[in-house]
């Protein structure tokens, strides 16, 4: 399927399209995807990791047990949504640009089926 061919097709609603998480994670944090992708995956990226100190910080500062809300539930909410995130750079920049789109097909990074999802 061409470029064009998938994007008509996606906002027609018409592909399912599965992203391998893990080479997304790896390439949102790289020079392959626009600055603005890169910025929203780093800050985000650290705004999860620095949940795990600042939780720990609420455990001794101020209550115990909103400091396990946070590693609890705050934490892994976050981890979750940053990893779907990439993944949706990974599509919007397909949608965007033939060249990534066929990179990330030809590298398995990306399916695309014809089905909705």
């Amino acid at each position: 399927m061409d470029h064009s061919e998938f994007v008509q097709a996606w906002r027609a609603g018409q592909l399912r399209v599965d992203v391998n998480r893990s080479q997304a994670l790896a390439v949102a944090g790289s020079k392959l995807l626009p600055k603005r992708y890169q910025v929203a995956h780093l800050f985000w990226s650290w705004v999860w990791l620095l949940t795990i100190p600042g939780a720990i910080a609420v455990m001794f500062l101020w209550k115990w047990w909103a400091g396990v809300v946070i590693l609890l539930f705050v934490t892994p909410a976050l981890s979750s949504a940053t990893k779907r995130s990439a993944v949706q750079f990974v599509i919007d920049h397909a949608l965007e640009n033939p060249e990534f789109y066929r990179l990330a097909v030809d590298k398995e990074l990306m399916t695309v089926r014809r089905g909705g999802s």
